[in-house]
This record gives C-alpha cells, structure tokens and sequence, in this order.
C-alpha cells in the first residue's frame, strides 16, 4: 500500500511510519490505538524516516503479509505518518495522519449482534431509555434500530426509528440512548418496550423486550383524589358521634 505525503511548509520535514489498530467507540466513532488488534504486526516497512524537502511530496510505502492459519474476519488498521519532534524552543503544530485500512481474512463469516442492556433511565414524564449492542461476530455488521411500544393486549402502540444505518466493527460495543414521547399514550397501564435491530447481509433481527408502567398524570391525580377520600372516610366514620340508648 502506498501513502502519499505532501510537504506545503517553507521547510523541510521529517516524518516516521506509524501503524495502530482501529477499534470504535461507544457513540461509532473510530478510535486508533496501538496493540488492540493482532494485525498491526502484519504491516511492514523498509524505511521509517521520511525527508520531505519543502514544496514537495513523495510517497510511504507499507508492505501487508498476513500469516497462515490466521482466523478468519475482518481487520481495521490506521497506517500513517507523523512528524518528528520540532527542534527545541520552536512551536507549531505536530500530529498524525492515518489511512484507514480494512483488512478481511477469507473463510467462515460470522454475523452476531447481541443486545446486553437494555434499560429505562426514567419513566417519569418522557421514557429515557439506554441499549449496549455489541458485535460478538467476526465481521463488521451494517445495522438499524427502531423501538416499538405495545400494551398489555400485544397491540402495537407506537414505532420509531432509533439508528437509521450504521456499521458496528467486530468486537466493538456500541450505546444508544432514545427518548419515548409518553404523551402520546392516554390510558395508565404496563407497556412493552420493543427493541428491534436488523443487521447483517442475511437481514437477521434481534429483539429485547423491556416492560414499563405508564402512569399519566391524570391517573396519579386520580389516584391521590381516591386515596383522600378513602382516608377521609375512615377517619370520619372513626370520629363519627356514638349515639347510646337509655
């Protein structure tokens, strides 16, 4: 694979090869690290230190060999550059530069997204709900959620989509937290809680039920008022005169 490098500064510059693994974070976003995948050492290169006159360019080469008898699946590597330390007592900006590569491993794909949590922050007013996916395969996965409420009579109340299209990389974990408008409901009662993610190229789905007690306003009102009047009752029926016959 070949990297081009550009220098656009009015000096020259040096720059080493840098290799690390891609693994995502809990919102999808990638984060590169080193020694979080078997793969890095599979990538290398015959010259680390690359001198870049000014207004010029040239290219890195790395060279990937994968071993036998590696498991099958797919691979994320960040291969890049950056530049070496600016001399002492000067400033500027140094960072690094990485082409995402995906490596897959030809052989038996497996497609597994497993929901582990799935839960209701709150119910109090709007429902806060948070699920933890993660991909137990050895393949990246694409993947859209929706969550569906139905009542106690399995009768669907409500859908809405939660994640459109999104891509979960092998052993990588991904959060999402949604929120359930509860005004859209009028009676009080139990609701189940759909989650459902289709993902895969075989369209697989994989549902978890969470169950909820809905308690609109009105109904705690009601109840309260209820509750008075029963104390009330009793106290008066208590404090009631006697009345004794002679």
């Amino acid at each position: 694979m070949r990297l081009k490098i550009g220098n656009d500064s009015l000096s020259t510059k040096i720059f080493h090869l840098v290799v690390v693994g891609v693994k995502q974070g809990l919102q999808g976003e990638p984060v590169f690290k080193n020694g979080i995948d078997a793969a890095e050492s599979w990538v290398k290169f015959n010259e680390n230190n690359l001198i870049v006159p000014a207004q010029s360019g040239t290219e890195a080469v790395f060279e990937i060999k994968i071993p036998k008898q590696v498991y099958s699946g797919t691979h994320y590597l960040g291969l890049g550059v950056e530049e070496k330390n600016l001399a002492v007592g000067t400033v500027g900006v140094s960072g690094k530069i990485f082409s995402l590569v995906n490596l897959k491993v030809a052989g038996n794909a497996v497609e597994s997204l497993q929901t582990k949590k799935f839960v209701a922050l709150t119910t109090v007013g709007d429902w806060q709900c948070e699920a933890d996916l993660v991909n137990v395969g050895n393949v990246e996965v694409p993947y859209k959620v929706k969550a569906e409420v139905y009542n106690w009579r399995s009768k669907k109340l409500s859908s809405q989509s939660i994640l459109e299209k999104s891509v979960l990389i092998p052993q990588a974990q991904r959060v999402l937290q949604f929120t359930i408008k509860s005004d859209q409901f009028f009676w009080p009662g139990p609701r189940d809680v759909n989650l459902v993610v289709n993902y895969g190229l075989t369209n697989q789905t994989a549902v978890s039920t969470l169950r909820v007690w809905y308690w609109p306003v009105w109904s705690v009102v009601l109840l309260i008022l209820i509750a008075v009047i029963i104390i009330v009752g009793i106290g008066y029926w208590k404090l009631r005169p006697k009345k004794y016959e002679l």
